[in-house]
């Protein structure tokens, strides 16, 4: 194939996937309204009114809910979402983030609980790949990959085993070196 064809082939694949990526805003612009991006988020009704919008985009769109499609239909990102659902004052970027309210926040948790529900069901039925799926939950359910062992016992019989084994590799060393 030659080179010039194969640009041609990459360049239309681009504009494939662009226009996806814009039909599926459009989509979901359709379903927001003129409250796209604007919503009022120190008012409950408005935010409740946003979140049916994006969960009646996805039935229609046959898409699974995202956080992304939530994000920009209120007109904010990610990042200011987690903040406000921590009660963070600022957010990663160390951007000021102003309380909402302790309604307008419910609000936000029920979706949140929605989508972590789908995201489960997804998950567990094989659905996702399990890596993504591992990644996702974490960085945005709060699920972490850490273990805590408790270990008991004295200290004394610690730094006795420690001094066997220490003893042992001096040992093997002088073995050796000869």
């Amino acid at each position: 194939m030659s080179k010039k064809k194969k640009e041609q082939m990459e360049d239309g694949e681009v504009a494939l996937a662009s226009s996806s990526i814009l039909e599926n805003t459009e989509s979901l612009k359709t379903f927001c309204g003129t409250s796209f991006g604007q919503v009022d988020v120190y008012d409950p009704r408005d935010i409740q009114q946003c979140c049916e919008n994006v969960c009646k985009w996805s039935l229609a769109t046959r898409r699974r809910v995202t956080i992304a499609a939530l994000c920009l239909c209120l007109g904010k990102d990610r990042v200011w979402l987690r903040a406000v659902l921590t009660g963070q004052t600022r957010d990663l970027y160390g951007r000021p983030v102003e309380e909402i309210g302790d309604e307008c926040r419910a609000v936000l948790e029920r979706m949140m609980a929605a989508i972590e529900m789908q995201w489960e069901e997804d998950m567990l039925s094989g659905e996702l790949n399990p890596v993504v799926a591992f990644f996702y939950g974490k960085n945005n359910f709060g699920y972490t990959d850490t273990s805590q062992v408790k270990i008991e016992g004295t200290v004394r019989m610690a730094a006795k085993a420690d001094k066997k084994v220490l003893e042992d590799i001096v040992a093997k060393y002088k073995e050796i070196e000869g």
